[in-house]
């Protein structure tokens, strides 16, 4: 994964992976109650699985090698299909992640890094897997 010339690629993950968990941590108010004791856990499962690894950073463009927030925005999309977050709209988070009141760049063009078959099919184990603890 070579991204930037000046970061070694292990060490720019890394900030990416904190940087993601922050960035939703920001709507933490809208997990839903049966999740709230593991969603930590569940966005340390996402940004720790192969199958997201290689999208958590961007790789071209102005911000090459900066956190994909477009991949996590719809991480967070299929999370709230399947209620680990209870909003009525995607919006609402993603205004919340990114800190505004109005639709941003990342939101208008999240759709440039739909999810996978594979990276949804991990969302909905991840989701039988903490069903299964409550």
């Amino acid at each position: 994964m070579e991204v930037n010339n000046l970061v070694a690629p292990e060490t720019l993950l890394a900030m990416c992976q904190r940087e993601a968990l922050m960035y939703v941590n920001a709507i933490h108010e809208f997990v839903s109650p049966e999740y709230l004791p593991y969603i930590k856990d569940v966005w340390q499962a996402v940004i720790s699985d192969e199958a997201f690894i290689d999208y958590l950073v961007l790789r071209k463009g102005r911000m090459k090698g900066h956190l994909n927030r477009y991949i996590v925005t719809n991480i967070v999309e299929f999370m709230r299909t399947l209620d680990f977050y209870h909003s009525d709209s995607l919006l609402v988070l993603h205004k919340r992640m990114e800190g505004v009141d109005k639709k941003t760049g990342i939101y208008k063009s999240a759709g440039m890094y739909c999810l996978s078959r594979e990276q949804r099919k991990k969302l909905r184990e991840l989701k039988t897997f903490y069903d299964g603890l409550k």
